[in-house]
């Protein structure tokens, strides 16, 4: 079966402008991707009272903590700070990867503070971490959207793409409930998006129409 399975032979002057219009549309919901993700970091999740919560500043000890494992240190020996390197680091609940994650945007002078205490640098590194999470996800969005784009009609790419990235990754990656509010929003105007591609002989999949509305944050 052919890559380009579920997208309708075009002419090549069609498909360039076809591709145009895609990195265009992935342009725009970049911008709106940092637009929103900078509100929901200054806006929410941003007092002391949240940081402590929920096993955050639990989370950023942790890392803090990992930042020696990411120096190999080879004289005590070889196998053992390879060892280290890799992470591994856990509480029995935190899973080691994100600590040692979160290890590599600590800055080197980040001094540990009380367990009940967010000092500026606390604050600094959680806010690094939030936009580290931005950042990713934003870069996960326009990879699925270029590889969506070679199945899906340019309608069904975009509507995959907004689902994912405003309908159900706020609400996990910046643990908001304002994210919430937005996913609500989002998936309402994705599956309007849905309906018209329908209309259109242009249905991308229906499994995949999930709003995030109702997603834990």
């Amino acid at each position: 079966m052919s890559a380009n399975a579920g997208v309708p032979h075009l002419p090549k002057q069609q498909r360039v402008l076809r591709w145009f219009m895609l990195l265009a549309w992935l342009a725009l919901i970049a911008l709106a991707h940092l637009k929103i993700g900078g509100l929901l970091i200054a806006q929410t999740n941003h007092t002391a009272k949240d940081i402590l919560g929920a096993d955050q500043k639990h989370g950023m000890k942790m890392a803090l903590q990992t930042r020696e494992d990411l120096t190999l240190d080879f004289s005590k020996g070889v196998s053992e700070p390879i060892k280290s390197w890799f992470p591994h680091r856990t509480d029995g609940v935190v899973n080691p990867l994100w600590p040692w994650i979160a290890a590599w945007l600590a800055d080197e002078d980040h001094v540990i503070s009380a367990d009940g205490e967010v000092t500026p640098q606390d604050r600094a590194f959680f806010n690094r971490g939030r936009w580290f999470h931005v950042g990713w996800t934003l870069g996960a969005l326009i990879i699925m959207g270029i590889v969506a784009a070679r199945y899906f009609t340019l309608g069904g790419t975009i509507t995959v793409v907004l689902l994912t990235g405003f309908g159900a990754a706020p609400a996990r990656r910046l643990l908001s409930a304002g994210a919430r509010v937005l996913c609500a929003v989002h998936g309402h105007v994705a599956s309007m998006h849905v309906r018209a591609a329908k209309e259109l002989a242009l249905d991308p999949c229906d499994h995949g129409r999930r709003r995030g509305a109702g997603l834990p944050g």
